[in-house]
């Protein structure tokens, strides 16, 4: 399958100097790395304790922008704290510079390390389902789940794998715009039926845990992703691999969970070209996305709580 188009990759950073070197050099190491403009966003630090590790980014990033192996290198330095996960964030900004140039882009934090064939993969994906509505995004992580009996080389879920993935920015304002209305945690659960929402997924329910404390977009997306039965494509070995479970990070915090602890060690492709040969029917692979709901299966403290929120929003939506 030939790439026409190379999407540009988002990385906004701040001062995690040790994973963003890990993530920018083994995005180097791609497949079409050479194709690729790759746009870094450095955050102003908020406080004092970051500044030494902004520092060191800011003085790597010096050095890359002199020699690397990406088509074109684009650093923007943040004169001011533009966090994350708001209007006017840090990524946000790249997303807005980079949507003016581009149909299409692919998106990651700065703790993700990459398979040599990520590239190859997302813009291939890319390529092949820019124009099928049932598709929203390529993903570039699979979960540790076995995959062993599984015969083809990606697959479909409902799931958004937010570790370094593709998109199309037609479909990302179209889904944003509908997912950022006052009233969609509402309409979604209308939509969703009750047996459903429990048989299918776990992680949906991290929906009404984030009522009120800000915008969580993985969560949000992948409930759209369920309730319209649209999909995502996923690698059947994944090409990325994540470091952030050792509380540096804003979403992810130090996991005492041993199956967590899989990220940092996950075993990764190591192929230089991803294989798209065969076009599979856009459906839902239901004994891998069985696999996918077991390993996200919440904690049973976690699971009552977010269960009794759930029912709160059921009953709230019926009154109005």
């Amino acid at each position: 399958m030939e790439i026409t188009n190379f999407a540009p990759v988002i990385i906004p950073t701040l001062n995690r100097y040790e994973h963003f070197k890990r993530c920018l050099e083994s995005l180097e190491g791609c497949t079409w790395s050479e194709q690729t403009d790759v746009y870094v966003g450095l955050d102003y630090p908020p406080s004092e304790k970051y500044v030494e590790g902004w520092g060191k980014i800011n003085n790597y990033l010096q050095a890359k922008e002199k020699k690397n192996k990406f088509r074109n290198l684009y650093v923007r330095r943040r004169d001011h704290n533009c966090g994350i996960g708001k209007p006017g964030s840090n990524g946000k900004l790249l997303l807005d510079e980079v949507s003016i140039k581009s149909d299409t882009y692919i998106y990651t934090e700065d703790d993700n390390e990459f398979s040599p064939n990520f590239l190859d993969f997302i813009n291939k994906g890319l390529e092949m389902y820019g124009d099928n509505e049932n598709i929203y995004a390529v993903c570039g992580y699979n979960y540790p789940i076995d995959m062993s009996d599984y015969p083809q080389s990606y697959y479909f879920s409902h799931e958004l794998a937010a570790w370094g993935y593709g998109g199309w920015f037609k479909k990302k304002n179209e889904v944003y715009n509908v997912i950022q209305s006052p009233n969609y945690i509402i309409d979604f659960y209308k939509r969703y039926p009750l047996k459903t929402y429990f048989k299918d997924n776990f992680k949906l329910m991290s929906l009404a845990t984030r009522i009120g404390e800000g915008f969580l977009a993985d969560v949000f997306l992948t409930s759209y992703l369920c309730s319209r039965n649209v999909f995502s494509v996923f690698p059947t070995i994944s090409k990325v691999r994540n470091w952030g479970h050792d509380g540096s990070g804003v979403n992810c915090g130090v996991s005492n969970r041993p199956i967590e602890k899989l990220y940092s060690e996950q075993i990764i492709d190591t192929e230089p070209k991803a294989d798209f040969s065969i076009e599979i029917p856009v459906q839902e692979c239901v004994v891998v996305n069985k696999r996918i709901r077991e390993f996200k299966k919440l904690p049973a403290k976690s699971l009552i709580k977010r269960m009794v929120l759930f029912f709160l929003i059921r009953i709230y939506s019926k009154i109005k």
